[in-house]
């Protein structure tokens, strides 16, 4: 199983450095609004991190339902789970956005367990 993680903060967090980093209430905002994002490609009995996972699941209704209209289907059969959930569960591989320590930081302080993360 594969946790992923939607962080369009990365550019900044990368440039700022900083395993601490706190980005603007815009893309925090984007963040929350696009964290669903990776359920479009996850595989069966993924994860996606999100801030909101009701309004996560109720996004990705509407968008597979625009989706099948036009025969299209996207992403497999995923959960969607908040930071506060998975503390001390282990996965398999974390797939994010981009990598920084940032990400690392924000992982190892949630409680997630995984053998592959970067060394930062």
């Amino acid at each position: 199983m594969t946790l992923h993680i939607f962080n369009p903060e990365h550019d900044l967090a990368m440039a700022a450095n900083l395993k601490n980093f706190t980005a603007s209430h815009s893309v925090r905002a984007f963040r929350t609004d696009m964290g669903f994002l990776p359920a479009l490609w996850a595989g069966d009995d993924d994860m996606v991190m999100v801030e909101d996972a009701k309004r996560a699941y109720a996004t990705l209704k509407k968008i597979r339902a625009r989706l099948a209209a036009s025969g299209c289907k996207a992403g497999g059969n995923v959960e969607f789970v908040m930071p506060g959930e998975i503390a001390g569960m282990k996965v398999e591989k974390i797939d994010v956005w981009g990598w920084d320590s940032a990400i690392v930081n924000s992982i190892l302080q949630n409680g997630i367990i995984c053998d592959t993360l970067p060394d930062m």
